[in-house]
């Protein structure tokens, strides 16, 4: 591991967990309360035992099949399962809360699931998830949704930050832990999405294409994981899976959870994704989400009398539902606990420690981090996310802080204090700034474009009305102010000419609500010709949600940089179509051109962030880019990375701050800049965690749960996303995330478990020994562990178990079968014990329907890194 600290004027000395100066109070709480699993107060709900079995047919005896019915129909809202004030059946209230409490007013914003994924540490997903479960007692929420556990894999779903990563067995052992936290709060845990939800981009029905190796290895363990370890509901998925909805699959739902994993949960479909009555309720589906569709009265009766349903199937439906109930101890008493504040300092302490161990840093070139606030002078904030604070993604894991959230500014402001001056400088690259910019003139000289204006929407027939607009910027039907035109479907051709005074590059800026495309001297270079308002019919990344005039909006935009030649004359034409109806509430288009330094910065922009001793620049997506219901760009939006290319030339000092749910495109700027830092998405206060890492007050200590790529064309799902005619072939079987780049020896950007410290680690004397045989093995590896450097700091003890390479089943690599972060003051060391059974070394064999350890030699790897394992020895099967 990379020691990262410099005795230049930048570098510091550092001492790890320094945090009372800044963070107040509120933090040395979290040991005392949330730290650590308290014995007296941990609740662990058992759906087998007698007492819960006993209770259940007792409450089901005295059941009518009409409370039957009304018991696995939610409420139309989805908020709440139905009530049964007969039997003294209390409706219970449902939350999302993957990043916190989503439903019933503001709560902590906890940084992302995937920050938490990144501590690599059960103990921090314990914390949180029992913080979680406070949160709702002060609500009085008994179920949330969460946590997400499909598997990353590729970088633009939209819902990577929800989710824990690319490598089952870590997801695994990291939901585990959160669902026990939080359910020892007496809150039932709903894992999902169940199965296959991968994207985002036609999630509402596409077709999963999933080897049945790769279902077993990859996206199902996960999810058996959280079973066997006692969550207590499941989430279907909105997509099928070979061919199939999830609600209604039998093969998951029956099979898989029920009678492979012995599932005594429940099983509710994600909200609308119910398709049909009798093939959800044979296949396993016990609550529908919203109710009033599918399972009521007026569509099970009938079924139930010509025998395509029968009562067995209704009342084992319901019986899942009353163990959960039972189990959990919803019946007999109040879920409110109004002892818990709804502004818990708690939950901020949790949130602030998740970030601070979650945070990866990537890079350090020449060790200026961590800074030294005692000699810096001026330090320039600037980016897009530098004042707005990216919570969270966007959709049902948004949550509405509770507190203002801390922006890096005032993160910043806050550590260094009046001695440095810091200066924030603001981003100026919203493409939406850029619309009606630009000169352009008609072909007879004037200013202005020619617009051709036709009463449908394929540009078809004679125009209707001719006028010149002098700029393209139309957000409502009356800004286009053409009453003949648009009372209906309409499409608009604009020509024009541009005449540049100085040859450089130029940026051309499209943005649109249905279709929009841009030709430059005939050739086509913007091609946005789709319904941008209709989710999963546009390409991943390009989708928008924004908000014009105060309405949420969907829309897309695109920037194109072309070089233009002084004096020379260039032709545009510019089409838009929309159409009535189906896409938006109302039309918009906007267009503008210009130089592409003008995009970011302004000439007093530059000189301050040349003159200032050190730069933070924080970029990333933000919840109307990355979130539910769209996938984003690999690329940073619109001009960020231009940005980070001229920030990291005016000034050597510039430090990164990555906002996003997971990888991005970094070659078009990551070789300029020194420093760049991960932060995910940092919930409400998470910001300060950030600025704590850059001063040096914590040591960085955050691992990645993904691998990230040098490019696009070297991810896994390349070529196969986001799929065609309806469904998206997993073509890359069991090789996904680092499985894919060492199967095909490619170098990724930064390796699967990486991270960078301010110290530095060493590993020695790995032993292994071996107990029992065939499936009673056990097989344990001790590794000792050393801080080799000057300040204290945390590293993640990684395994990996290397199978034989020959043999008729192709096997990965090596896959990560044990973890444990380890906390060590300089010069100390700790001996690290790992376990591993049958289990770890098995494949999954698709013709005989069985895990199996074919015989041969099997390595185990120690290390940092999935890239960095200085320590292995063989063990044969």
């Amino acid at each position: 591991m990379q020691m990262s600290r410099s005795n230049g004027i930048i570098g510091r000395n550092i001492s790890i967990w320094r945090w009372g100066r800044w963070f107040g109070p509120t933090v040395f709480m979290l040991s005392a309360s949330v730290a650590a699993p308290a014995a007296a107060r941990d609740f662990h709900p058992d759906l087998s035992s007698l007492r819960v079995r006993d209770q259940v047919e007792n409450i089901l005896h005295k059941m009518t099949l009409a409370e039957k019915i009304r018991l696995i129909e939610a409420s139309t809202n989805g908020l709440y399962t139905r009530a049964i004030k007969r039997l003294k059946i209390p409706a219970i209230r449902l939350s999302d809360s993957t990043m916190g409490i989503q439903e019933f007013g503001p709560s902590t914003a906890y940084p992302a699931a995937v920050a938490w994924a990144a501590s690599w540490d059960p103990k921090q997903a314990y914390r949180e998830g029992r913080s979680i479960g406070r949160d709702a007692r002060a609500r009085g929420i008994n179920l949330v949704i969460g946590p997400g556990m499909d598997i990353v894999r590729e970088p633009q779903c939209g819902r990577n930050s929800e989710y824990l990563g690319e490598d089952p067995y870590l997801a695994g052992k990291m939901a585990v832990a959160w669902i026990h936290g939080l359910q020892s709060e007496r809150v039932a845990a709903e894992a999902k999405h169940y199965a296959g939800n991968e994207q985002e981009t036609g999630r509402s029905g596409i077709d999963c294409i999933i080897p049945m190796r790769a279902l077993r290895e990859i996206y199902l363990p996960p999810f058996r994981a959280a079973v066997k370890h006692g969550v207590m509901s499941l989430m279907c998925a909105y997509n099928k899976v070979n061919g199939q909805f999830t609600s209604a699959n039998d093969f998951l739902l029956n099979y898989m959870l029920r009678r492979r994993w012995g599932f005594k949960g429940f099983v509710i479909s994600d909200y609308g994704a119910t398709h049909s009555t009798i093939g959800a309720l044979n296949a396993g589906l016990d609550l529908e989400e919203p109710g009033g569709t599918f399972y009521t009265v007026k569509k099970i009766l009938p079924l139930l009398k010509n025998r395509k349903v029968t009562m067995a199937t209704i009342n084992d439906h319901v019986r899942r539902i009353l163990r959960v109930l039972v189990a959990m101890r919803f019946l007999h008493r109040p879920q409110k606990d109004a002892s818990i504040p709804l502004n818990d300092p708690r939950s901020r302490a949790a949130a602030l420690r998740v970030e601070a161990d979650g945070a990866v840093l990537l890079k350090n070139r020449g060790h200026i981090l961590p800074l030294n606030a005692g000699n810096i002078h001026t330090i320039v904030v600037t980016g897009p996310m530098a004042v707005f604070v990216p919570t969270g993604d966007g959709g049902s894991s948004h949550v509405r802080p509770i507190i203002k959230p801390v922006s890096m500014v005032d993160a910043v402001r806050a550590i260094v204090g009046p001695r440095v001056r810091v200066l924030y400088v603001p981003f100026r690259g919203k493409l939406s700034t850029f619309w009606g910019r630009g000169r352009v003139m008609t072909s007879q000289g004037k200013l202005g474009w020619e617009g051709q204006y036709f009463n449908n929407p394929q540009l078809a027939g004679k125009p209707l009305l001719t006028r010149i607009d002098a700029h393209i910027a139309f957000n409502s039907l009356s800004s286009f102010d053409a009453p003949r035109i648009v009372g209906g479907s309409f499409s608009v051709r604009w020509g024009g000419r541009i005449r540049p005074s100085k040859t450089g590059d130029y940026a051309f800026v499209c943005a649109s609500d249905d279709g929009s495309r841009l030709f430059i001297n005939g050739k086509k270079v913007i091609d946005l010709w789709h319904p941008q308002s209709l989710i999963g019919t546009n390409p991943p990344g390009y989708f928008i949600r924004g908000a014009i005039n105060g309405m949420p909006f969907p829309y897309s935009e695109r920037m194109i940089v072309e070089r233009l030649h002084a004096g020379k004359t260039y032709r545009l034409q510019l089409e838009y179509r929309w159409i009535s109806g189906i896409n938006g509430p109302f039309p918009l288009m906007g267009f503008g051109w210009g130089p592409a330094r003008d995009l970011s910065m302004t000439p007093r922009d530059r000189q301050e962030i040349k003159q200032a001793d050190a730069v933070i620049a924080c970029v990333g997506f933000g919840l109307n880019r990355e979130g539910e219901n769209w996938d984003r760009t690999y690329r940073l939006p619109g001009v960020q990375g231009r940005f980070l290319r001229d920030v990291s030339k005016l000034n050597p000092h510039t430090i990164v701050v990555l906002n996003a749910g997971g990888d991005v495109a970094m070659g078009r700027w990551i070789h300029g800049v020194p420093d760049l830092l991960d932060a995910w998405y940092p919930g409400e206060n998470g910001n300060k965690s950030v600025a704590g890492i850059i001063f040096g007050d914590i040591d960085p200590s955050g691992r990645l749960p993904d691998t990230f790529a040098k490019h696009w064309k070297d991810c896994p799902a390349y070529g196969h996303f986001p799929g065609r005619d309806g469904a998206v072939h997993f073509a890359e079987g069991i090789y996904v995330g680092y499985r894919w780049f060492d199967k095909k020896h490619i170098q990724p950007r930064f390796p699967f478990g990486y991270g960078l410290s301010y110290t530095t680690f060493g590993f020695r004397h790995l032993t292994i020994r071996s107990a029992g045989s065939g499936k009673q093995r056990v097989i344990t590896a001790d590794v000792t562990v050393t801080n080799t450097g000057q300040v204290a700091g945390a590293e993640v003890v990684q395994l990996y178990i290397h199978p034989p390479q020959s043999g008729p089943v192709g096997r990965c690599v090596q896959k990560l079968e044990g973890f444990a972060r380890v906390n060590l003051k300089p010069g100390q060391s700790k001996t690290v014990t790992m376990k591993l059974n049958w289990r770890d070394f098995a494949c999954f064999n698709t013709k005989a329907d069985h895990w199996e350890v074919p015989a041969g030699n099997y390595g185990i790897a120690v290390g940092s890194s999935s890239r960095d394992e200085p320590l292995s020895q063989m063990v044969q099967w």
